[in-house]
């Protein structure tokens, strides 16, 4: 933005020529001058000795005078608008637009990712317990059947259920350790920290604690991915910068027409000039410039409407996904919050209905197989409960994922 917002600020330049000759002087020369974004060009030119007199009739060195100019110009053609004139500054500004944020979108996708690495080790952990509670009951199981057997109230079969299911408790409690395992070291990942062997003392918040998006509107949503994502401005800038090039594009077309005036009193306004210093001149010029052909500059502006227009369906396009994952995401939560509804029922009724197969098994009106099933259906309905909370807290940070909110949600300020 700096390197294009410096055409636009004052230059000064100065020389000073020495002469080979012993008993010649030396010549100076200093021009300020200063181009605004109408294409007006300001120049201030002092000294002795003139360079850019070349289009003038007489010589640009004038001896020991001191002489000056102010000059004018203004395009009347090309160069004359300032939305060609200011275009690359307009694009300068937008690529910086661009890069807040594309690193914007960058820890957007950092805080959802970490939040979402956290909450599925939460999760795991949770797991993880619910399977050495199993691995408990199933010990708690297999002991009560071992005392019947030996006092001859149960049969060898039994037993032999209760050995199978201590078995199948202890490969899930080995399996969801690992998956927990797994998950800590993905979080140690995300979180760019060593990777090294996992500490499964580690402690992690209840998943009942997670925030949730209670309701949903998807066109508020969408409302807001339009005013806070990245994602959006990283599209309008791509039609922004189409529409600057094309008006440069237009702009070149144009012939080269610049009025000009002049005023001083350099030696070059007029041949018969005397050599008073106090004497100042004027004159007014126009330059004309017209190319052989425009086909190179004709060709680029078709190139740049046909640059733009695509932006625009790019826009479109953009816009049309992002409205269409918000909704998705939005019936994710709505239904979530059904499944997780259901979910809590159904394992509330299964510990219920556990602990009165287990009363029912210790007083022998219960069979062997029918606990242990009872007690499979309630590890699995536990399990559902926290796999539903787990899926309605990733699909609510992916929802302030894309409406823009995320920071709000992890209490930061961006």
């Amino acid at each position: 933005v700096a390197i294009e917002a410096s055409a636009f600020q004052p230059r000064v330049d100065g020389s000073i020529v020495g002469y080979s000759s012993e008993n010649s002087d030396r010549d100076w020369n200093l021009v300020g001058r200063e181009t605004l974004p109408t294409g007006t060009e300001l120049r201030v030119e002092s000294g002795s000795v003139f360079f850019d007199a070349s289009e003038r009739a007489n010589s640009t060195s004038r001896g020991e005078r001191m002489e000056w100019e102010l000059r004018l110009r203004q395009p009347l053609l090309s160069g004359n608008s300032i939305k060609a004139n200011t275009a690359a500054l307009r694009q300068a500004r937008i690529a910086a637009e661009t890069a807040d944020a594309t690193t914007l979108a960058e820890i957007f996708g950092v805080l959802r990712t970490t939040e979402s690495a956290y909450w599925t080790a939460a999760y795991a952990a949770a797991v993880w317990k619910t399977e050495k509670e199993r691995s408990r009951r199933a010990a708690q199981l297999h002991s009560i059947s071992k005392t019947r057997f030996e006092e001859g109230a149960a049969a060898k079969i039994d037993l032999l259920e209760t050995d199978a299911a201590v078995a199948l408790a202890r490969d899930g409690e080995a399996r969801a350790l690992q998956r927990f395992q797994d998950a800590l070291t993905n979080l140690s990942f995300v979180l760019g920290e060593p990777i090294a062997k996992t500490e499964t003392s580690a402690e992690f918040a209840n998943l009942k604690t997670a925030q949730i998006i209670k309701t949903v509107d998807p066109e508020l949503s969408f409302k807001s991915a339009f005013e806070h994502s990245p994602g959006a401005v990283l599209l309008e800038n791509q039609v922004r910068t189409s529409e600057a090039r094309l008006a440069a594009a237009s702009n070149n077309v144009l012939p080269d027409v610049d009025a000009e005036v002049n005023y001083g009193n350099a030696g070059f306004f007029d041949s018969s000039s005397s050599d008073d210093p106090s004497a100042t001149n004027w004159n007014a010029l126009l330059r004309v410039s017209i190319p052989w052909n425009f086909q190179a500059k004709r060709a680029e502006l078709k190139a740049s409407k046909a640059r733009l227009e695509a932006s625009k369906h790019s826009l479109q396009q953009g816009l049309r996904a992002l409205k269409r994952d918000i909704f998705q995401t939005c019936r994710s939560i709505d239904s979530g919050h059904v499944q997780l509804e259901a979910a809590t029922a159904a394992a509330s009724l299964q510990s219920a209905k556990w602990d009165e197969q287990l009363v029912r098994f210790k007083e022998g009106i219960a069979s062997t197989r029918d606990v242990i099933e009872t007690e499979q259906e309630y590890r699995e309905a536990a399990i559902r409960e926290m796999e539903a909370r787990l899926r309605l807290v990733l699909a609510s940070v992916l929802l302030s994922t894309q409406q823009g909110t995320i920071p709000t949600r992890n209490n930061l300020s961006i």
